[in-house]
């Protein structure tokens, strides 16, 4: 579980830096489609690794109040 995490990471980080370069704000529903992952694991890997540890480089991305209470909760 623990390698199938870290390739989910993997793609979301790469999604975000393409998305991060355009200097455009983007969804959540953006990010999981290009990053070819289910919203919830992206909710789910951002929970983890965007709030926690501060591990994603991301500034563009435009949340929802219910994503953001999602993520943040």
């Amino acid at each position: 579980m623990i390698e199938r995490s870290r390739s989910d990471l993997n793609q979301l980080a790469e999604a975000a830096s393409q998305l991060e370069d355009t200097d455009l704000e983007y969804t959540l529903e953006t990010l999981a489609q290009k990053a070819r992952l289910q919203k919830e694991q992206v909710i789910t890997l951002l929970k983890t690794y965007w709030v926690a540890q501060d591990e994603l480089n991301i500034v563009y991305l435009e949340l929802t109040s219910e994503e953001e209470r999602l993520i943040y909760q």
